[in-house]
């Protein structure tokens, strides 16, 4: 017996429109020791107000760091706090000449107390640091929650119980600001990842050499980039081989981005380099490179010809005063790549991903996988065409076109085998091996030589 059918025209729609997430290249994470909270490793951030409130002290490490990134002019939208477990802070004011007053600030939640020693020119380290402790430890507030010590010029503050929030500020005065853990930021990396991996830049308030070593091969394994700084004057030394630009260098790291500043361990210049690109992104704009931008908010160096010879001969970045405007050179990754290569590679890397995975998501939820036939095959191709490709084409990071003088052909290729080419192996493990993708970046210009004659008169 026929089926009845109630309707003359019946419909059904099988919607292919799923979503699926696109991976960001904008976020940092800042590894830091503090106890500012405890319950989860990462915090999200979208402005410096935002950190204060949480109770993060003005001048803290974090904020120091956010101040740069957001202070940049093409800032991320939100900052990422990456929690190591604190032991204690330490301002050391050793081995620094003193030009004006200091002012230490601590936090506790909302509460804030800002302590200054007044400049004089006799004071040592040692003076200044006890100076502290004792305008700390006659606060009825905070000497209740802080044990403040001085160790040969070095302030230490820890809170009396773990889990009370401090968190500590510099104002004004020259320090080194850090702070102790019983983790190394490679710890602290894996734990932040366990948790969260929507970030695409890594930092870290630690300078030590031996544990920026680590974190960088931690970090450049997961195609991120990790930036970092260093205060070694020996990375103005062509012939040293052991300063760690030499050290990231000889690793040949792709994905470590390094910087000296006499300062770095005051004012974080991570957050300067962050600061200037994070919020370039391939799908808006063109290839844009970290050469010659000004990272605002960040006092430029002032180095020799033969500074900057050894830096650059490290795979270093620095940043002067040039022709009356500060200006960062030149860019470079340890291995002598470019941050911008590494940074277009990485999102080449997402897009075609992403393209590739939702065509295919989609079929299967439309109740259609994709097949090795000659009909489907080709889609990859399009998919692949229509991001990154064409987005790359249409912002100017992708060259096509044919070049005018030497008939080099810049088209964009994608190579996609036919079924008859795919081995009956492949066929049998479902895998379609062979996907070409070429592309010709069209990398920013660095450096122009220019030759000029003068004549009295030319010969007719």
């Amino acid at each position: 017996m026929a089926s009845f059918i109630a309707n003359p025209v019946e419909v059904t729609v099988s919607l292919e429109t799923g979503s699926t997430t696109v991976e960001s290249f904008e976020t940092p994470l800042f590894i830091v020791p503090h106890n500012v909270y405890s319950s989860t490793r990462i915090q999200s951030y979208s402005s410096l107000d935002a950190l204060t409130d949480a109770g993060f002290a003005v001048g803290s490490a974090p904020y120091r760091f956010a101040t740069l990134a957001f202070g940049g002019k093409f800032p991320p939208s939100l900052i990422k706090i990456g929690r190591a477990p604190l032991t204690a802070y330490t301002v050391d004011f050793t081995g620094l000449t003193q030009t004006e007053d200091q002012t230490i600030t601590l936090t506790n939640g909302t509460t804030t107390k800002s302590f200054t020693r007044t400049y004089s020119a006799n004071d040592t380290p040692t003076i200044i640091a006890a100076a502290f402790v004792t305008l700390i430890t006659a606060d009825t507030t905070f000497n209740a929650l802080v044990t403040a010590t001085n160790t040969a010029g070095k302030l230490i503050i820890s809170p009396k119980v773990a889990t009370t929030p401090i968190s500590v500020g510099i104002q004004s005065g020259l320090c080194i600001l850090s702070a102790t853990s019983t983790e190394t930021p490679t710890d602290t990396y894996a734990a932040c990842k366990a948790e969260d991996t929507d970030f695409f830049w890594v930092a870290a308030q630690d300078h030590d050499p031996a544990k920026q070593q680590t974190l960088a091969a931690s970090v450049s394994a997961d195609k991120k980039i990790f930036v970092y700084a260093t205060k070694d004057a020996n990375v103005k030394l062509k012939a040293n081989t052991t300063n760690i630009f030499a050290l990231m260098k000889a690793a040949a790291y792709d994905w470590v981005f390094g910087m000296y500043h006499e300062q770095a361990d005051l004012v974080f210049p991570e957050g300067a380099i962050i600061g200037a690109t994070a919020g370039i992104n391939f799908d808006e704009y063109g290839a844009d490179s970290l050469h010659l931008k000004t990272l605002s908010g960040l006092t430029v160096s002032n180095l020799t010809t033969t500074d900057r010879e050894a830096i650059e001969f490290h795979n270093g970045n620095y940043a002067i005063t040039y022709r009356g405007n500060g200006c960062l050179f030149n860019g470079f990754m340890a291995s002598r790549q470019f941050c911008d290569t590494m940074k277009f590679a990485a999102w080449m890397d997402a897009r075609i991903t992403e393209s590739v995975f939702a065509l295919m998501y989609r079929a299967s939820n439309a109740g259609k996988s994709m097949t090795f036939s000659n009909n489907d095959l080709p889609r990859i191709k399009n998919a692949i065409f229509n991001s990154p490709i064409n987005v790359g084409l249409r912002n100017g990071s992708i060259l096509d076109g044919i070049d005018p003088s030497t008939g080099e052909n810049f088209e964009p290729i994608v190579t996609v085998p036919t079924r008859g080419e795919v081995p009956t192996n492949d066929l049998a493990n479902r895998v379609l091996n062979d996907v070409q993708v070429e592309v010709i970046y069209n990398c920013p210009l660095h450096y122009v030589s220019v030759v000029v004659s003068v004549l009295l008169s030319r010969a007719a």
